[in-house]
């Protein structure tokens, strides 16, 4: 497994409107979201951890050294900006898009997923033959990366270059995304969630 080739960048500038209140700060197990993905990612020897993220959310953090910070000022573009942002800074065989609402990820899923990459093929996680997230990119499609507009993001990039899907079988469980209060309220067992 060639972790060490390859470049992460945390998607952590979008607005949570189906939440309702910032993902990056909810509480799961004693820590936030954001912190619980900056551990994970850690553990596994990334060669750049990129972390994409509005200025007015990077005050509230304390992140660690290694992380590179990349200031998101056009998040109100959707998805898009942050792929073309971590695009730019990327290094390497490739580079996986981790979203930020996924607590349950875990290094296992993570390493299946890269246990397969290459520079030139698309990989993700498969849950009963549907599509998740995270998204591995090989390096070949860092250009068209760096050029994606719109709200879906990489997906557009994806959606072009089907000869280079790799699916991978995973936990449904460890990619689910926690985008709404229910499915907090579901996550943490609780049917009041903390809003501080």
């Amino acid at each position: 497994m060639y972790v060490d080739t390859n470049s992460v960048v945390i998607m952590a500038s979008g607005y949570s409107t189906r939440m309702g209140q910032n993902k990056l700060f909810l509480r799961y197990q004693g820590q936030t979201f954001l912190e619980r993905t900056l551990q994970l990612v850690q553990g596994i020897p990334f060669n750049r951890i990129i972390l994409v993220i509005k200025p007015n959310d990077l005050i509230n953090c304390n992140l660690p050294d290694m992380i590179t910070v990349i200031l998101n000022t056009s998040s109100e573009q959707g998805q898009s900006a942050s792929v073309r942002l971590g695009s730019a800074v990327a290094i390497g065989q490739g580079c996986l898009y981790l979203p930020i609402d996924q607590p349950l990820l875990d290094s296992k899923t993570l390493e299946s997923l890269l246990d397969v990459v290459t520079a030139s093929n698309i990989v993700f996680p498969s849950v009963s033959g549907h599509a998740s997230s995270p998204v591995y990119f090989g390096r070949q499609f860092f250009s068209e990366l760096c050029q994606v507009s719109g709200t879906a993001g990489g997906r557009q990039v994806k959606q072009r270059h089907r000869q280079a899907w790799v699916p991978v079988a995973v936990d449904p469980q460890r990619v689910q995304d926690i985008d709404t209060p229910q499915q907090y309220r579901r996550l943490i067992g609780d049917s009041q969630v903390n809003t501080e």
